[in-house]
């Protein structure tokens, strides 16, 4: 008995593409490609003015 194939042009959505998260390594080339700097991020914050605070009730 055969199975049926699906075309090429039709998306899979189980395969997996992007970033392996599991993978240490990938994870660690990821962050120093990011070049993420805390303090700057804070800087950035408190120079726009943004605080902690509730968000409002729209409902």
């Amino acid at each position: 008995m055969k199975t049926a194939t699906a075309p090429k042009w039709l998306y899979n959505e189980f395969e997996h593409i992007g970033v392996d998260f599991d993978a240490p390594e990938q994870v660690q080339t990821y962050e120093s490609r990011q070049r993420t700097n805390l303090d700057d991020d804070r800087e950035l914050v408190q120079r726009l003015g943004i605080s902690t605070g509730k968000r409002p009730n729209l409902c």
